[in-house]
């Protein structure tokens, strides 16, 4: 773990830059509560059978929607994994099916590991990422750490077994008004040109579909669901709303302070970035009534043979 200016981060060769801090552990936990508003209640969308036997929740991050799985599917053995350890108030709760694992995907090849580590301890990596023995895998909102999506695809199909799901809840990072016009902040530019350099996808939420088609999977289907930003007048708040008005103006400027302070000079200047870093929660994305992005759930299934 690293320190700056009073806030903790992930000391990883992950591209992640959002901190891992209590305050950022409970706006993941609001925003856990405010995806699984939106989608009716639900955690995973994926049509799997009523007692599947091995579920891997990739990045994580508290733990909130892993204990959901392991609570809704007491049948499987649930693996949450992240690049950072679960907070204890998660561990804390998880039920004896539910194991949680600290490490990056990327750092285990599951083909490699095939017919090893057998009845090894479930907190090992090399034991719970064996080949072909899962029946679903999903990660949520990892755009932010997942520089190579096709290699994370192609680690996730060797983890599944014939039949098995994949599913990906991904944001499309692209704000609109009601009318469906794109908003355009002053500082897009900006944090979108500093995210590409990293390998980072905006629109991961609108890419996946393609993604698992050109990895093999089969019968991929698509759930689109607005990410409302701020309600019309008349509107009630939602549970969505009540988050983003909280938490999603920090996160906007720590991407500033993180990703653009650091390059100032290609934008103006450190006051013009330092003038966005005042405005962001005043600004457009989150004053314009019916403001929304796309939220996606891809679901592929991987094929029997």
């Amino acid at each position: 773990m690293t320190t700056e200016t009073g806030r903790s981060y992930h000391n990883t060769s992950s591209v992640y830059c959002l901190p891992n801090d209590t305050a950022e552990q409970d706006r993941l936990d609001m925003q856990s509560s405010a995806i699984k508003s939106t989608l009716e209640g639900r955690v995973t969308l994926a049509p799997l059978p009523p007692n599947p036997s091995k579920i891997l929740d990739i990045g994580c991050g508290t733990g909130h929607a892993s204990l959901d799985i392991a609570r809704q599917y007491p049948s499987a053995q649930v693996y949450g994994l992240d690049i950072t350890p679960v907070p204890e108030r998660a561990v804390s709760q998880a039920p004896p099916n539910l194991h949680f694992l600290t490490g990056n995907i990327f750092d285990v090849d599951p083909t490699a590991l095939a017919g090893t580590h057998e009845g090894g301890e479930p907190s090992s990596l090399a034991t719970a990422l064996q080949p072909y023995t899962f029946t679903h895998v999903f990660a949520r909102m990892i755009f932010m750490g997942m520089n190579d999506w096709p290699g994370l695809i192609s680690r996730a199909c060797s983890l599944l077994v014939p039949g098995g799901y994949l599913e990906l809840q991904e944001l499309d990072s692209w704000f609109s008004d009601a009318s469906g016009a794109h908003i355009e902040p002053p500082f897009e530019e900006a944090i979108s040109t500093a995210v590409q350099e990293r390998g980072i996808d905006f629109r991961a939420g609108s890419h996946a579909a393609e993604r698992l088609r050109a990895a093999g999977f089969v019968d991929v289907e698509v759930h689109r669901r607005p990410w409302i930003i701020k309600a019309l007048p008349g509107e009630p708040e939602s549970e969505m709303t009540r988050y983003v008005s909280r938490a999603m103006p920090a996160m906007v400027e720590e991407f500033l302070r993180k990703l653009v302070l650091p390059q100032a000079d290609r934008w103006g200047g450190e006051d013009v970035v330092q003038q966005w870093l005042s405005g962001a929660k005043d600004g457009d994305i989150f004053s314009i009534p019916g403001s929304h992005a796309d939220y996606f759930v891809t679901i592929g299934r991987k094929p029997e043979s």
